[in-house]
């Protein structure tokens, strides 16, 4: 959790420096790949999993600090310069069971969208429980 939480405060640091000093905001899309409290060995060993306490932190504090959008709408807003401040769009890569069992509450219950990456199993599981 400290590596993610790192990691993306040095991303959003370095677009929220790029955007001020260029006076454009910013859109941040964060991937994810597994939210699992008990990873199998291999999936831990890749360093793509997030425990969901960590994953409902992280999406608790972007809630509070900025923006969220659908990717397909931040696409839309950088595109035609209607983005007003510097934003996150939230992707989910591979569609792991881990993220079906553990992230979609995370993000219905802060009312987060999700796009989900090549995946249509997942997205109709997103779908069925309303993010």
């Amino acid at each position: 959790m400290r590596v993610i939480k790192s990691a993306i405060r040095s991303v959003v640091r370095r677009r929220l420096a790029r955007s001020v000093l260029d006076r454009h905001p910013a859109l941040i899309v964060l991937l994810y790949h597994a939210v699992d409290p008990d990873p199998p060995a291999w999936l831990s060993d890749l360093g793509v999993v997030t425990h969901p306490s960590g994953f409902a932190d992280h999406m608790r504090w972007v809630r509070r600090r900025f923006d969220i959008l659908s990717l397909t709408d931040g696409i839309r807003r950088v595109r035609d310069g209607s983005l007003r401040r510097t934003s996150i769009a939230v992707t989910v890569d591979d569609g792991l069971r881990s993220f079906a069992d553990h992230g979609f509450a995370v993000l219905r219950a802060l009312n987060i969208p999700l796009y989900a990456v090549r995946q249509r199993r997942l997205l109709e599981q997103a779908a069925a429980v309303g993010v």
